[in-house]
């Protein structure tokens, strides 16, 4: 009977020590790596079915040719030789695992926040404007927070390794740009492609009511800020232990 009861115990403690081991993760999102960007989490359970996750992330010096298209407009485009950005990113989620047991295992959902802020600089802008153009340097910042709902699916194997795809996030994000162009040859057309440029982006759709552009001395200052539907999805890599 002694041996009995011990057997007993022993399994308890073994299936507890299991279960234990299981409530925390760490993650990498590998496919950010080939956009230069190193980002990692960390989930821990909170309650049998419900868990906290933290992620933060690094953006290397890399180029963000994205902003220069989203800026462009019938009457304004901007080209150049060297756009670099570098950055950081927070985001912390809740997640309802419906079917765990202390474990992040199987299907997810729940709200996230997330904050993002990067540096930018521009050597060489070609920046034109009804058949003016100018060629400047320039640095800014471009800063977006939002927060939304998300759905996805875990699994977390036997040797501990987990793959976390989050399936689809619908989000609300507020973002804003803010950018400072200095001519390395000021003249009357700059003069000319500010007022341009001030004129296409008023007439813009999206932009045309959350921008800002005006001059500083022989500077060009510009603030875009405005909100914007946010789709996501992401694939992890981690260790429960």
């Amino acid at each position: 009977m002694k041996k009995v009861l011990y057997a007993f115990a022993l399994m308890l403690f073994v299936s507890a020590s299991s279960v234990q081991a299981q409530e925390h993760v760490v993650k990498l999102r590998p496919f950010n790596l080939l956009g230069k960007k190193l980002t990692v989490s960390y989930e821990q359970m909170i309650t049998e079915r419900s868990s906290f996750m933290v992620e933060g992330g690094l953006k290397l010096n890399s180029g963000f040719t994205m902003y220069e298209s989203q800026l462009d407009t019938d009457d304004v485009s901007m080209g150049g030789d060297a756009y670099k950005q570098r950055g950081a990113r927070i985001a912390a989620e809740y997640r309802f695992y419906p079917g765990a047991s202390f474990s992040p295992d199987g299907f997810y959902f729940g709200p996230y926040l997330n904050a993002n802020h990067s540096s930018l600089s521009i050597e060489n802008a070609e920046i034109s404007a009804n058949g003016n153009t100018i060629i400047a340097d320039g640095t800014g910042g471009f800063t977006h927070f939002g927060a939304g709902i998300q759905l996805g699916y875990q699994w977390v194997f036997g040797n501990g390794f987990t793959l976390d795809w989050t399936i689809l996030g619908l989000g609300i994000n507020q973002y804003r740009l803010d950018m400072s162009m200095t001519p390395q040859n000021p003249g009357e057309d700059w003069a000319t492609v500010i007022s341009d440029i001030d004129q296409a982006y008023q007439d813009h759709p999206v932009l045309g009511a959350h921008s800002n552009i005006y001059t500083e001395g022989e500077d060009l200052k510009a603030d875009f800020g405005f909100p914007f539907l946010h789709l996501r999805s992401a694939i992890r890599i981690g260790y429960a232990f």
